[in-house]
């Protein structure tokens, strides 16, 4: 039997063809017998179940880095489930653990290529969640303004711990301090009245200099009976409020001695002032003691 010239030169090739070997799980990954003898697809790099080759685990604390086991991943590489893994490229830790881009998909600077896994979407040629993504936000080409940050698909601003976003007069949020603005106080929106100030997230009186807020009044504790030196400490009947002290009021021509109003220029016990007292047989008269004839 005789065969074309053609079919013999061509035979070397395909016998050739028939050798190589075939590789159902691609060029990175090999396949692998797992637990109840399922055989699964697995990176030989970064598996520490199968590093380096099918079978060959790591033992507990080690992690599986270039296809060796080794006691932490390389500064450039994340570990993942024991797995040493760069979260720019891998395919299965795509910008993080456990996400895994769509079969036939790459990953490109911790983006998804190719096939989008929900609820990522094609933009632009990479994969981006249109949620959290500050330049596609809600939709491809949506690009937040600067201080405002992706949050459910919507531009919102981003204001710093202890400021809430409350809208101004042109309705555009900016960041303000409910404890202590007069227009947002305690609540966006809830402005405090003319003459009064914000304070601990309170509308408040704003009292003059040298005054005090006493309840939703200001006074003067250094004069005001009603609180003097302190709120609400009430001086007693007769009692005026002097330098934030409650002392006696006596009229004209006497003197407070004790917390009584004495007449010195007459009194045997207080002649002259309070407690000049006059000696047995003397009487007090124009402040002075004299003897009694």
């Amino acid at each position: 039997m005789t065969f074309p010239r053609a079919a013999l030169l061509a035979l070397p090739l395909l016998l050739l063809a028939c050798q190589e070997e075939v590789k159902p799980c691609g060029d990175d990954h090999i396949e692998c017998e797992g637990d109840n003898e399922v055989t699964a697809c697995v990176d030989p790099n970064t598996n520490p179940t199968h590093c380096g080759g099918c079978g060959d685990a790591c033992d507990p604390g080690l992690v599986c880095a270039g296809g060796t086991c080794a006691l932490t991943c390389p500064e450039e590489l994340t570990d993942c489930s024991g797995g040493c893994v760069d979260l720019q490229n891998d395919p299965d830790n795509c910008g993080e653990c456990g996400a895994a881009c769509k079969a036939g998909g790459g990953c490109q600077a911790g983006l998804c290529v190719g096939e989008c896994n929900s609820p990522r979407t094609e933009c632009g040629g990479v994969c981006i969640d249109p949620d959290t993504d500050n330049g596609n936000c809600g939709d491809c080409g949506v690009t937040c303004s600067a201080g405002q940050t992706c949050v459910d698909g919507a531009c919102t601003l981003t204001c710093q711990e202890g400021l809430e976003p409350c809208p101004n007069a042109a309705d555009v949020p900016v960041c303000r301090d409910v404890q202590v603005d007069r227009d947002n106080c305690g609540a966006c929106g809830t402005a405090c009245d003319a003459g009064y100030v914000c304070t601990a997230a309170a509308c408040v009186l704003n009292c003059p200099e040298g005054q005090n807020l006493c309840g939703a009044i200001c006074v003067d504790n250094r004069i005001d009976r009603e609180h003097c030196g302190l709120c609400d400490n009430t001086c007693g009947d007769g009692e005026i409020c002097a330098s934030s002290l409650c002392t006696v009021s006596c009229g004209e021509g006497l003197e407070d001695c004790g917390g009584l109003c004495i007449n010195t220029e007459y009194h045997p016990d207080h002649c002259g002032g309070c407690d000049d007292a006059c000696a047995a047989g003397q009487a007090c008269l124009n402040g002075s003691c004299v003897d009694v004839l």
